[in-house]
C-alpha cells in the first residue's frame, strides 16, 4: 500500500500575503478548515522583502509571526514547508532593494545573503510542525523580469544550485529540502538542467499548470490527454533524470480556473481524473493544490485569474473544486502500488529536430501511446538503457524511440 500526502498552498482568507503585517488570528480557522477536509501540509510563503530588509539582518517581528504559524499549524495537525526566498507570488514581485541591484543568482555578495536567510531560518527546524524548506517561489522567473541584470543562463543557474544545496545540507541535516521551480527547466531547456534539479536537496517539485505550460492552448482544452496527463507526464520525466531510483515528487502546484473550463466541462471530473493519473507515476507521493482561498476581491491589483483559484472562498466556504478535491483526498490517500509492464520512451535529442520544446516533444509521443491504449508508459535517458537494475526497478519491458511513435 502507498500513502500519498496532499496538501494545499496557503493564502490567507482575509488578507492575502499582507496578512504578515496584520493580525494572524484569522489564519487559525484557515487552518481548521483546510484539516477539516483531510489535508496534511501546507506550503506558506515568506515574502522576501519583508522577512529580510537588510542582507545581514533579519525582520525579527515577521519571524515571531513565522513562529507563531507554526504553533497553529502544530495545534491544528498540519506540517509546514517553507518557501523562503519568495521574491515572485500571484504575478507580483516581492523583492527586497538589496536583491534589486544584482543578479540573484551570479552577484556573490547576494548568494551570501541568501544563505544567511537560509542558515537563519533553519533555527526552525526543531519546531514539530516544519516539514522542510522549499528555497522560493519559481526562481526562475526572475530572468523575465524586467530588471538590468536579472538573465541568467543554465550554466550559472546550476552554478548557484550548487552552492545553495551545500549551505543546504549543512543547515537542515533530516528535514526535506527542495526547489519549486516552474516548468520552463522541465520543459524548455532554461536556467537549471533537468539533471541538477532532480538531485537537488532531497525531492522533486514540479509545477503542473495545464495553462501556463500550453497544454490548453494547443491541445484542445483542460480535457485533452496532454492537460489531464500532464502531472503523470512531468512526474516522469522528472523521474527518469534522477539517479535515485527511491527519489520523491511533489506536484507542488496544480490547480485549475473556471476560465479554463467550457460550461459543460466538470471540475469534479478534471481533478479526480489529473490526480489518478498523476500518480500513476510511483515516486510521486506528495500533491499540492494551489490554493487555499480565493483572494479577496477587496484588492484590485490582481489579474483575474487569481481571484478564483481557492478551495475555500473567504469565508471560509468550500467551494465546488474543495468538495472535488476532499474526494480525491478519499479515494486516493492509499492506493495499491501496481508494477505492470512498462514501455519507456527514450529521451534524447532527437527533439531539437523538431519545432516543439522538449517537453511537447515527447510528451506529445506520451499521448499517442495513450490514445492506442497503453497505460503503464514511463520515460528512460540514454544512460539508463543498459542499467539493469534501473530497468528492473522499474518494471521497463519495452524500450521504444520517439520516433517510432506515429
Amino acid at each position: 500500500m502507498r500513502k500519498i500526502n496532499f496538501g494545499v498552498n496557503y493564502i490567507p482568507s482575509k488578507s492575502w500575503y499582507f496578512q504578515w503585517a496584520e493580525d494572524l488570528d484569522s489564519i487559525k480557522d484557515d487552518f481548521w478548515a483546510i484539516r477539516a477536509i483531510g489535508l496534511e501540509h501546507l506550503r506558506i510563503q515568506l515574502r522576501w522583502d519583508l522577512f529580510q530588509p537588510e542582507p545581514y539582518k533579519l525582520n525579527s517581528v515577521y519571524m515571531k509571526r513565522l513562529e507563531k504559524v507554526l504553533d497553529i499549524a502544530k495545534d491544528t495537525g498540519l506540517e509546514i514547508e517553507v518557501s523562503a526566498l519568495t521574491g515572485w507570488l500571484s504575478g507580483f514581485w516581492f523583492l527586497p532593494s538589496f536583491a534589486q541591484k544584482g543578479n540573484i543568482i551570479c552577484n556573490g555578495d547576494i548568494i551570501k545573503s541568501e544563505l544567511f536567510f537560509l542558515k537563519q531560518l533553519s533555527a526552525f527546524c526543531c519546531h514539530p510542525a516544519f516539514y522542510g524548506l522549499d528555497i522560493g517561489n519559481e526562481i526562475n522567473m526572475y530572468a523575465y523580469k524586467d530588471m538590468p541584470n536579472s538573465i541568467f543562463n543554465m550554466e550559472e543557474g546550476n552554478k548557484w544550485l550548487r552552492t545553495i544545496a551545500l549551505g543546504c545540507n549543512e543547515y537542515y541535516q533530516n528535514k526535506s529540502v527542495t526547489i519549486g521551480c516552474d516548468h520552463q527547466p522541465w520543459l524548455e531547456d532554461k536556467f537549471f538542467s533537468r539533471r541538477n534539479l532532480a538531485s537537488f536537496g532531497t525531492s522533486t517539485a514540479l509545477h503542473t499548470w495545464i495553462e501556463f505550460t500550453g497544454a490548453t492552448k494547443y491541445h484542445r482544452g483542460a480535457f485533452s490527454n496532454q492537460s489531464l496527463h500532464l502531472g503523470e507526464i512531468c512526474s516522469k520525466i522528472a523521474d527518469a533524470y534522477s539517479s535515485d531510483f527511491d527519489r520523491n515528487i511533489n506536484i507542488q502546484e496544480f490547480g485549475i480556473s473556471d476560465l479554463w473550463l467550457e460550461k459543460d466541462q466538470n471540475i469534479e471530473d478534471f481533478i479526480l481524473t489529473f490526480i489518478k493519473n498523476t500518480l500513476k507515476c510511483s515516486q510521486t507521493n506528495r500533491i499540492t493544490f494551489w490554493c487555499s482561498h480565493d483572494i479577496d476581491q477587496k484588492y484590485n491589483e490582481f489579474n483575474e485569474l487569481e481571484y478564483g483559484l481557492g478551495l475555500f472562498n473567504n469565508k471560509n466556504e468550500l467551494k465546488p473544486v474543495g468538495r472535488a478535491y476532499k474526494k480525491a483526498i478519499s479515494l486516493y490517500k492509499n492506493i495499491t502500488k501496481e508494477h505492470s509492464e512498462t514501455t519507456a520512451i527514450l529521451i534524447n535529442d532527437s527533439y531539437k529536430k523538431s519545432d516543439k520544446d522538449f517537453g511537447w516533444y515527447f510528451g506529445e509521443k506520451f499521448c499517442a501511446l495513450k490514445e492506442k491504449g497503453k497505460d503503464s508508459i514511463c520515460f528512460i535517458t540514454e544512460d539508463n538503457i543498459n542499467n539493469f537494475e534501473y530497468l528492473r526497478t522499474r518494471h521497463i519491458t519495452k524500450l521504444i524511440y520517439p520516433e517510432e511513435v506515429l
